[in-house]
């Protein structure tokens, strides 16, 4: 099987946490850690679970580049709430007549 055939082959999961208080979204990995303690990869051939670290300073390659983009779709998520609060609070605002 080619590497492009089992990049295809795979399926990665990830923790987000919202937390209600702050408003925000968090990469939770230490849940990801508990709830997956086999690897958050799941390769759909071998049917089984497996780490992006794959020893000796290498990475699963698709992974090294979904871990250093996904902050980055975090981000873009703590801002579109703060937007959707930022125009309910505007909402709110117009309609009290303020």
């Amino acid at each position: 099987m080619s590497e492009e055939n089992k990049e295809q082959d795979t399926k990665h999961h990830f923790v987000l946490t919202f937390d209600a208080k702050t408003k925000e979204w968090s990469w939770d990995t230490e849940t990801e850690t508990a709830k997956f303690p086999d690897g958050t990869i799941w390769d759909e051939i071998k049917q089984e679970w497996y780490r992006g670290y794959m020893g000796d300073g290498g990475y699963d390659p698709v992974d090294e580049v979904i871990t250093d983009y996904f902050p980055h779709a975090i981000d873009a998520l703590n801002m579109l709430q703060k937007l959707s609060s930022k125009k309910d609070e505007v909402t709110q605002e117009v309609l009290a007549g303020d």
